[in-house]
């Protein structure tokens, strides 16, 4: 998909951007950047229960042949994509919850 420069260069200039997560309700600043655009996009999608949108797809044998492989850390490129998908989403990220309901983000390193 192209991207129209002045769009890009509009996204450079861009303040960072307030989050609220949608597991623990903490609410987060971030760089308005490619990575965090893609997560609001999938965690809107995610939030679309009943495909409004029309963004939701099934999964085909395939999709779920290249989960499978990425949860086998086997190093096709389709499992390859989706491991570098799950370490920049931070849905996938780990989350530890204490005793008093607090939570905390477990960054993976």
């Amino acid at each position: 998909m192209s991207i129209h420069p002045a769009v890009v260069e509009t996204a450079r200039k861009a303040e960072p951007m307030t989050t609220t997560s949608a597991i623990t309700g903490q609410i987060a600043t971030v760089p308005f950047d490619f990575d965090q655009c893609i997560d609001f996009i999938n965690t809107h999608i995610r939030a679309d229960k009943k495909n409004q949108l029309l963004l939701r797809t099934a999964l085909r044998p395939s999709d779920l042949q290249a989960i499978r492989d990425a949860a086998a850390n086997r190093s096709t490129r389709s499992a390859q994509v989706i491991r570098t998908k799950m370490a920049r989403d931070s849905l996938y990220q780990p989350v530890h919850i204490s005793e008093d309901g607090t939570t905390t983000r477990i960054k993976l390193v």
